[in-house]
């Protein structure tokens, strides 16, 4: 169960650092980055479809969150809010026809990026918390594995 938190959280956390790249991008570029007949350059559909893949990365690990920790727990509501909420900072990165040059797309973007951060804090700890709840001898094995390697411990 920790793995897969842990793979999701991971993923999560990859998605949002290239939304804040490609926002970055996005700004720095101008409404220059737009071609002629309103397409964005090259390299920004690119990095539109990066955040795309990342995205579509930590949904994919979703499922065995909500597999593992049930769909109605803290932890499950947690997950599925982290995903629309990266889904809507895609959404907004590729808002046509300016993106985060528009005001309502800058809030969106804003407004999204920030509760996937507190989602992502509130499914960390109800994770934790349900883990330990559940089996608290899988949990410290799985603690003192990863802090001392396979089969080792200092206990």
């Amino acid at each position: 169960m920790l793995d897969a938190a842990d793979e999701f959280s991971t993923r999560v956390v990859s998605a949002l650092h290239t939304a804040r790249n490609t926002s970055g991008d996005i700004l720095y570029t101008g409404k220059n980055g737009l071609a002629d007949g309103g397409e964005w350059l090259p390299e920004i559909r690119e990095a539109f479809d990066r955040v795309g893949v990342a995205v579509d990365e930590a949904q994919a690990r979703e499922a065995r969150v909500h597999l593992l920790f049930r769909d109605e727990t803290p932890a499950g509501l947690a997950a599925a809010e982290i995903i629309t909420r990266l889904r809507n900072v895609e959404l907004a990165l590729r808002k046509r026809p300016y993106s985060l040059h528009e005001a309502s797309a800058m809030s969106t973007y804003s407004r999204n990026y920030s509760a996937v951060v507190s989602a992502q804090a509130e499914f960390s700890r109800a994770a934790l918390q349900q883990l330990r709840d559940t089996s608290p001898q899988r949990f410290w094995r799985w603690i003192r594995e990863r802090a001392f390697g396979r089969g080792e411990s200092n206990a």
